[in-house]
């Protein structure tokens, strides 16, 4: 399952442009866009949450407790792709972790390109799930809060019926 490289909100979702920044000179098909947590989950600052946010019909951010489960069965490398990173993973998962990198808004730079991936989490608060390469700045999958301005991946995950 590739990272989100959504343009448009769905018509459940009102329709619309969604805002995405991409990682100049990356792969779309490979990397996808980053989105900031507003634009992920279509929350603004005085709406309540859409759980679905740029996913398509049937489907949904992941929360906190569904990365809580994918790293109750996973570590890092079986999540990580064989290809991309500094240090590829196994890729045993099926998941295939793309190490896109970040947008800063703060530096207003795109960092981490090849070495980590961070994606968003559905919480009252925005809080990312955070796959990194081993031997970089991390060994281990974290959840962690964050600013909501920061530009992350997206995964969806299947509602079940």
């Amino acid at each position: 399952v590739p990272n989100m490289r959504t343009t448009h909100y769905t018509a459940a979702q009102g329709g619309g442009e969604v805002p995405y920044r991409q990682y100049p000179g990356t792969d779309l098909t490979t990397y996808g866009y980053l989105y900031d947590y507003y634009a992920a989950t279509k929350l603004s600052r005085s709406m309540p949450a859409q759980v679905q946010g740029i996913c398509p019909d049937g489907w949904h951010i992941p929360d906190d407790e569904d990365f809580a489960d994918l790293m109750a069965h996973y570590d890092a490398p079986m999540l990580m792709t064989t290809e991309h990173w500094l240090t590829p993973g196994t890729n045993t998962s099926g998941f295939s972790a793309e190490p896109a990198g970040i947008y800063n808004p703060e530096s207003g730079r795109f960092e981490y390109l090849y070495v980590t991936t961070y994606l968003w989490s559905y919480t009252p608060t925005p809080s990312v799930f955070h796959a990194c390469q081993f031997g970089s700045q991390c060994g281990t999958l974290e959840i962690e809060p964050t600013s909501g301005e920061f530009g992350y991946s997206v995964r969806c995950v299947h509602n079940e019926e």
